[in-house]
């Protein structure tokens, strides 16, 4: 047993995890500028603990330019005959196209650059490496000081001591991998639309992008991009806002039991994760991407811009979020409050419809979007929206609207979709209390 908690009591280590997990969500979502020259030697040592020699390091403004400076480091070995193969089942396609044809197309540009890619790069260590962080805690002191402080398995660290901002900063770096793996599958598709000779192939593939680049087509977009991306390089980055939850973990433990092994690799790590945007570290290439410039979040820690961009990095690449949900720019440029109805009506994608009717209120809908009226009681009526389908039970919204006959303001709740009668509807509201019920207590 070691002898440095037995003074501290829960409400004490409680506020030392808050003081850490203060200090590394600020690391982990850093917008501070990058001393690339600083870091290459801090990379290289990095490289030399894990037992490689220092690999040639490329530093990038931003992510999307990793992302594709990696594609042109494979596109430069790409075997002319699986390009052969590739431009043949386009042709093929073009004659008679098949149902799965995208998701073919984008599985065939996958296995095009997966060899060049894994020659040029060599082996990635990201797993190595989030393996050695994970290895600075000597976990037979954390186990003895969960032992004596009474914290079991079942309410350890991640429950007796909860990362409030860990669900938002996952869903934030999702958000970004999502939207740079469709980046860098658009630029594949542009890259293979210019080198072919043949001009019906040219002009389908440039119909392909442009499409896929619209609107109403960022769903399909989103799930080619993963499909192409994730399994090529996409997986063995390194992001400082995870890496920032691991060492919240560690730098925690290590001020209550001084369980980390090696100080020296612990200060360095810090000077990694503090100091490095995403990062690619191979066996022979490590990309390693600036901080962005700007980063807005609301109150649950879930990237959200009203009116403006929810990350953005200094070349002006980036994207809108409302409440942790990308949304088109067209909509993100807007205050929330210049938003329209309308929009509801032709949103066919369910996450942002949901966030258009959270922003816009029931009222508002009530009030500018046409519903069938079901039916009325006094100053109630019940209206559908036979137009607006909820993705979760499949029926159409259904909302009771009351006009207060006193202040003529309009109050509207939403209420399941299988009513008909606007009584049944009030009754519900209340807790199963009757409209005349409540007239006769009044």
């Amino acid at each position: 047993m070691f002898q440095s908690n037995q003074k501290k009591t829960i409400p004490e280590l409680e506020n030392i995890w808050l003081s850490c997990s203060h200090k590394w969500w600020q690391i982990g979502i850093s917008t501070q500028r990058i001393q690339f020259s600083q870091q290459e030697s801090k990379i290289r040592n990095l490289y030399k603990i894990l037992g490689y020699q220092p690999p040639k390091i490329i530093f990038c403004d931003n992510p999307y330019i990793a992302w594709e400076n990696i594609i042109d480091l494979g596109w430069q070995d790409i075997e002319t005959h699986k390009m052969g193969e590739l431009i043949k089942f386009l042709k093929i396609q073009l004659k008679n196209p098949s149902k799965g044809m995208l998701k073919d197309l984008v599985c065939r540009c996958n296995n095009l650059l997966k060899k060049p890619l894994e020659s040029q790069l060599g082996i990635p260590l990201s797993g190595k490496l989030v393996t050695r962080l994970r290895q600075q805690i000597n976990q037979e002191k954390v186990n003895s000081f969960h032992h004596e402080m009474g914290i079991s398995k079942s309410t350890n660290l991640g429950k007796k001591f909860h990362l409030s901002w860990q669900d938002g900063i996952n869903s934030t770096v999702l958000q970004i991998e999502t939207q740079l793996n469709s980046h860098v599958l658009i630029n594949i598709l542009n890259k293979i639309a210019e080198i072919t000779d043949h001009q019906k192939i040219e002009k389908a593939l440039k119909k392909i992008t442009l499409s896929l680049q619209k609107h109403e087509s960022s769903q399909l977009l989103n799930s080619l991009g993963n499909l192409f991306a994730k399994s090529l390089f996409s997986r063995f980055c390194l992001k400082p806002e995870l890496l920032a939850v691991m060492a919240c973990e560690i730098d925690y433990y290590d001020s209550v039991v001084n369980c980390v092994e090696s100080p020296r690799e612990w200060k360095l790590w810090q000077g990694i994760i503090s100091n490095t945007g995403w990062f690619f570290p191979y066996e022979n290439f490590c990309f390693v991407s600036n901080h962005p410039i700007k980063y807005n979040f609301n109150q649950e820690y879930y990237l959200h811009g009203e009116g403006k961009k929810a990350i953005e990095f200094a070349d002006g690449n980036g994207f809108y979020a409302n409440q942790g949900v990308v949304i088109p720019p067209e909509y993100g440029k807007l205050n929330p409050d210049n938003w329209q109805c309308k929009w509801i009506l032709t949103e066919r994608n369910a996450e942002i419809r949901r966030i258009l009717i959270e922003a816009l209120g029931y009222e508002r809908m009530a009030l500018e979007l046409e519903a069938e009226e079901i039916d009325s009681w006094q100053e109630y009526t019940l209206l559908r929206f036979n137009k607006i389908i909820d993705e979760m039970d499949e029926q159409p919204i259904l909302l009771l609207k009351m006009i207060c006959p006193s202040t003529f303001h309009t109050h509207v709740l939403r209420v399941p979709p299988y009513f008909t009668s606007a009584k049944e509807a009030i009754k519900w509201i209340n807790w199963g209390i009757s409209p005349e019920e409540i007239i006769m207590a009044t």
